[in-house]
């Protein structure tokens, strides 16, 4: 899977990329009144591996939140 699928993804799930530096992590992701976003220190970020690896976690995190919520409504 290539890194620019996974941007991709994001903009098709209408969930925000941003870039902002954290003292203690790498990335995190936010749910605020069904809005989503991705924050991702990208100075922390050793090479594209880490960057798309990184990306592919917070995507699955926040898309597996989604999943479960939408299906638990049922």
């Amino acid at each position: 899977m290539k890194t620019d699928y996974l941007y991709k993804l994001a903009e098709r799930e209408k969930i925000d990329i941003y870039n902002y530096q954290m003292i203690n992590s790498k990335a995190r992701i936010i749910n605020y009144s069904n809005i989503n976003f991705i924050f991702i220190d990208y100075s922390k970020l050793e090479n594209s591996i880490d960057e798309k690896c990184t990306l592919a976690h917070e995507l699955r995190s926040l898309l597996f939140k989604q999943f479960l919520s939408c299906n638990l409504r049922r």
